[in-house]
């Protein structure tokens, strides 16, 4: 087995000096080994790669030698006599021991792994929260491979977010998620004293739009909440009925898509649903209602959840086919970019649209939202605003019916002006009398 490296010497700017470390790429990978030696700036020379002008310059490109050398029999060992490609941890733990110095530092996707590993089992992370760490990591590589931990400051930060915003395209509101994913690994990093930046607690990255004061809320009004109820499936269309059933559970329950998977029959009793949340690890409980009940029994407590993509692809289908289709005006930024869209109302359901209908309708009906976020598990009711605001403008869509009744009103008292005003007066003169 043959693997193809590169192999050299490279100084790193610190303030102290510069730190000299050994870098090698291989299969697509690279990585960082330091040697505990510092020179001055004017005394590294890049065109030959060693030390210049310094009284020890002898004994420290010897040094130097000696630490390539090492990388390179480390390799050789797996080259000859393993025949395969060493993993980093690997060949971190073999320079410790071959030259009995521990590395100084590690790349932002080898944080990112031990992030994952450390908070996988202590925090019971779900799939969802490895698949999305998961993704950062990768997206960090992709915009500076070989990154290193120590050298992620704030510049750096403001350089990922233009990478995310800029090269892949992603809508401030993601992108702000990502500035959030990335504040957790540093914080992380810092507790565990292998980082020692602040960017976690100084970088403010300025995002239009990315704090959601312009995110359209998808939900579901009563009318539309009929129509899949009542709609009538047809032979072959019981994969939608049971999306559509879980769907509505949800509607009437405000339970989350992990949630909803992970209900059990055991979990239900006293006239209630005693869960822990999946995503927040809150203890809630939330109270069946005929619809919710009715639903659960259907499917023998267990409610028939397939994957998540699978399920809103069967849910952009099924609220197409029941008229779900009132246009949604949306707003959102890239970068400093605004962009606006209107689409029908069926392309932006998600299965999460569910807790927004929950939520939204309680507010409607007068629920006090010390109740709701008892139900929801939200921390505080300042999580309802969005909400409020919504259920304001359907108060005040509501009370417009009013004028209609009113301009009822008015043509009937037109109509028999003369009858009513000449019965106006008989009352006066009658009043006039009775006095």
């Amino acid at each position: 087995m043959v693997i193809k490296r590169h192999i050299r010497v490279l100084p790193k700017p610190t303030q102290r000096g510069w730190l000299l470390r050994v870098r090698m790429t291989w299969a697509g990978r690279q990585m960082d080994f330091y040697t505990g030696i510092t020179v001055a700036e004017d005394e590294w020379s890049a065109r030959t790669g060693k030390v210049v002008r310094n009284p020890k310059a002898a004994a420290i490109n010897r040094t130097l030698s000696r630490y390539v050398a090492d990388v390179e029999d480390m390799m050789q060992r797996y080259e000859l006599q393993e025949e395969r490609v060493p993993t980093r941890d690997e060949l971190r733990r073999r320079w410790d021991e071959v030259t009995g110095k521990k590395t100084e530092s590690m790349t932002m996707a080898e944080a990112v792994r031990l992030f994952i590993e450390d908070n996988r089992e202590r925090r019971s992370w779900t799939r969802v929260m490895v698949s999305r760490m998961t993704s950062m990591g990768d997206k960090l590589d992709e915009f500076r491979p070989g990154l290193e931990l120590e050298d992620f400051d704030d510049n750096t930060f403001q350089a990922f977010v233009g990478y995310l915003v800029q090269r892949r395209g992603m809508r401030n509101t993601t992108a702000h998620k990502n500035v959030g994913y990335v504040k957790l690994l540093l914080r992380w990093a810092s507790e565990k004293g292998i980082y020692k930046g602040t960017s976690h607690e100084t970088f403010k990255p300025v995002l239009r739009g990315a704090h959601f004061e312009n995110k359209t809320v998808i939900f579901l009004t009563r009318e539309e909440m009929a129509l899949l109820d009542n709609y009538p499936f047809g032979p072959g269309e019981a994969h939608l009925e049971r999306v559509r059933d879980t769907f509505m559970f949800s509607c009437y329950t405000g339970l989350r898509y992990s949630d909803c998977a992970a209900l059990r029959p055991e979990m239900v009793y006293d006239g209630a649903i005693h869960i822990t949340t999946k995503k927040t690890n809150d203890r809630i409980t939330v109270q069946l209602n005929a619809r919710s009940r009715a639903i659960l029994e259907r499917y023998g407590g267990r409610l028939p959840v397939v994957s998540s993509q699978k399920t809103n692809t069967y849910l952009h289908e099924l609220c197409r086919r029941a008229g779900i289709d009132t246009p949604v005006h949306t707003v959102h930024f890239e970068g400093a970019e605004r962009k606006e869209e209107c689409r029908p109302k069926h392309e932006l359901v998600t299965f999460h649209a569910a807790r927004r209908t929950f939520v939204t309708q309680a507010l409607y009906l007068g629920i006090p939202t010390e109740v709701i976020i008892k139900w929801t598990g939200h921390s505080s009711t300042d999580h309802l605003k969005p909400y409020l605001e919504i259920v304001e403008g359907l108060k005040e869509e509501q009370m417009a019916k009013f004028d209609t009744l009113l301009q009822g009103h008015e043509k009937d008292t037109k109509r028999h002006g003369k009858t009513m005003t000449g019965a106006d007066e008989g009352d006066g003169e009658t009043q006039k009398t009775n006095g």
